[in-house]
């Protein structure tokens, strides 16, 4: 009787157990976590992140049950651009949520890798203005937890012109014309992103600031710098680090001003857009050699001890929401953008193509060593009654000298009649510095 009475109480507790377990199971909450893909790739740009993510992270969480779910689009068609993607997305995630509708508690979150991040972005901001084809905002601004961006050109690349010269090359990559003209450098598309993370509409941007966005740049040792003509620019073989992250400094200033002495304009006026934290990984844009690629998770990470992924530990912490594991990787290099707008009527007497002179010095480093004695990289931009020029510049700091800097630059116009300006700015590795000025000649008083 002893037996039968403890065998009863024993398979009572049991049944206990398993209805507090299926009970948790039932009541926790959903975390659905979307992977977007970049330019000419799959979802197997993430390896077995969709085993192994899913598995640790559930692993490490009793309140929430994590989901996760790849999203792929029709990359390499010349007619499509990243909003088209976007417009893709929508539909994707409405379907991906019929019949398992997100309650109270619930949320999502992306990974995105690449051009995918500029894919999260034109979704989030057409979704914000409430453009047709996307999502109710609403549902997004309730229920979106975090974003997690790696190797995403923010701020362009200029790999991309070889195979936009090329239509067989980019039929072999399944690279399409327009999503490649999207992420060059002076794209008006790169032109878009920056001027929402500057806060062109403040309401977008204090969304994604409650987003807690993290970006993961790629920095490669022992292989050549690919994405940029500028030898001195870092890059994880696609996207330059300062690119790869949403943080950038700018500088604008179009007064009218005059010439002699007292007419710089001071470092203070360098405006920091903080809009990420961002870490950088020794990882490449894709596996290249012996280089992991950022966001290839293999299957070998199912037991995270024999893991040497570089940023799996940042993508599983910052998901399960705790602090960020030591960042052992520094950026070195960085880019000063030069926008220099003159009028058409200063320039247009001259028969030739308008010159520019530029000289630049700074007291805590030796400029002509660190900075490009030539830009990598320039552009004309036409408006009504005016050209911009854009010039970029690559630098790359000393180990040891690896914190903000102000520099000073000297710009002498295209024309005799063009007024010298001088320029005080901030500098920083692993950032882009966006100098945007008016040129004024004697002729435009």
């Amino acid at each position: 009787m002893l037996a039968l009475r403890i065998m009863k109480r024993t398979n009572k507790l049991i049944i206990s157990v398993i209805a507090l377990f299926l009970s948790c199971s039932t009541l926790a909450s959903k975390h659905h976590i979307f992977m977007i893909h970049g330019i000419g790739d799959s979802d197997k740009a993430f390896g077995a992140a969709n085993i192994v993510l899913n598995g640790l992270l559930n692993e490490n969480s009793r309140e929430t049950q994590f989901f996760l779910e790849s999203f792929e689009y029709q990359t390499g068609n010349d007619d499509l651009t990243t909003v088209d993607f976007a417009k893709s997305f929508s539909v994707f995630f409405r379907e991906y949520f019929k019949g398992r509708e997100l309650e109270e508690g619930d949320h999502f979150s992306i990974l995105a890798h690449s051009q995918g991040g500029l894919v999260t972005m034109n979704w989030l901001y057409h979704s914000y203005k409430g453009d047709s084809e996307f999502t109710d905002f609403s549902l997004i601004k309730r229920f979106m937890k975090t974003y997690i961006s790696a190797a995403t050109p923010y701020g362009g690349t200029e790999i991309t012109t070889i195979p936009l010269l090329s239509r067989r090359l980019r039929q072999i990559m399944s690279l399409g014309k327009k999503e490649l003209e999207d992420m060059y450098f002076p794209s008006a598309m790169i032109d878009k992103m920056q001027s929402l993370l500057m806060g062109k509409e403040k309401p977008f941007l204090n969304f994604l600031h409650s987003l807690n966005i993290l970006n993961i740049v790629g920095v490669v040792h022992r292989l050549p710098s690919l994405s940029s003509s500028a030898g001195n620019l870092q890059d994880d073989t696609t996207v330059p680090v300062s690119s790869a992250t949403m943080n950038f400094y700018y500088l604008k200033n179009h007064k009218k001003y005059y010439p002699g002495f007292g007419d710089k304009i001071p470092a203070k006026e360098t405006k920091f857009f903080n809009n990420a934290k961002t870490i950088a990984v020794n990882a490449a844009h894709i596996p290249v050699l012996f280089v992991p690629g950022v966001v290839k998770i293999p299957v070998e990470c199912r037991i995270l001890s024999e893991c040497d992924h570089p940023a799996i530990n940042f993508y599983l912490n910052h998901f399960l929401e705790k602090p960020a594991p030591e960042v052992t990787e520094q950026a070195r290099s960085f880019v000063v953008k030069l926008k220099l707008e003159v009028t058409k009527n200063s320039i247009n007497f001259s028969g030739r193509e308008p010159e520019f002179k530029f000289n630049f010095d700074a007291k805590s480093f030796k400029a002509n060593k660190v900075i490009g004695k030539s830009f990598f990289l320039d552009d004309v931009k036409e408006k009504k009654n005016s050209r911009v020029y854009e010039f970029y510049y690559a630098g790359k700091l000393d180990k040891e000298n690896l914190k903000e800097h102000i520099v000073n630059i000297k710009i002498e116009g295209p024309t005799i009649f063009h007024i010298e300006r001088s320029v005080d700015f901030k500098i920083a590795p692993g950032n882009q510095t966006t100098i945007d000025l008016k040129l004024m000649s004697l002729g435009d008083y």
